[in-house]
């Protein structure tokens, strides 16, 4: 237990356990109470979505690049070893399956405008892969992202992850899970129309970032 509770403070574990870039903090989540159980970070407002974003981008899943164990930015399974005296077992037991997806930008609505038309890598804990069921390159997205310590980005929650369906945006579960969900719609906006919803997170990264 103390050589598993060494690695975790030692190293950069969690994703997304930086957020320099954006403007509301992890700590700061938590006093809005918004990081849910079983669910992670659930949004209450659209200054908190768009707060914890370091990029809002419009684009799609193009790819999975890879899914092995993830040990921790700046570890692997040999580091694991050698400094924390793991056995092989017990380095893989202190990994978790994660897994590296290319998303196309098509429109940046916040972030490095010279991605455009470029893509970024977005890791993804999931257990097992999910048949696209989360990742279908056929669905446009509009994804609410935090930038992780080696220049890949992740999701904070369900809900950073927007997909459209039938003219309007909805949010479903990131992966492959006994509890997971589809479907679900913001209940803190009034239009999830696509051109609705894009108008009022423009108005509000105006409104925060004075552009």
């Amino acid at each position: 237990m103390t050589k598993f509770f060494t690695a975790m403070i030692a190293g950069s574990f969690f994703i997304v356990n930086s957020l320099q870039a954006q403007v509301i903090l992890p700590a700061d989540i938590l006093t809005r109470g918004e990081m849910v159980h079983g669910l992670g970070y659930s949004p209450k407002t659209l200054e908190s979505l768009v707060g914890t974003s370091a990029i809002i981008v419009k684009g799609r899943f193009s790819k999975l690049i890879k899914n092995e164990l993830f040990y921790g930015f700046g570890n692997t399974r040999e580091s694991m070893i050698r400094i924390y005296g793991f056995t092989e077992a017990e380095a893989d037991a202190f990994g978790m399956p994660m897994s590296d997806y290319e998303v196309i930008i098509d429109e940046i609505l916040l972030g490095d405008m010279s991605l455009k038309g470029k893509s970024i890598i977005y890791k993804l804990s999931e257990q097992r892969l999910s048949s696209e069921r989360f990742t279908d390159p056929s669905i446009s997205r509009l994804f609410f992202l935090a930038r992780n310590p080696d220049g890949s980005y992740a999701a904070m929650g369900p809900a950073s992850v927007q997909n459209e369906r039938n003219g309007y945006y909805s949010y479903d579960s990131l992966a492959a899970n006994p509890n997971e969900f589809t479907g679900r719609t913001l209940q803190f906006v009034d239009d999830t129309s696509i051109e609705g919803f894009t108008k009022l997170v423009g108005d509000e990264i105006a409104r925060m970032y004075g552009h």
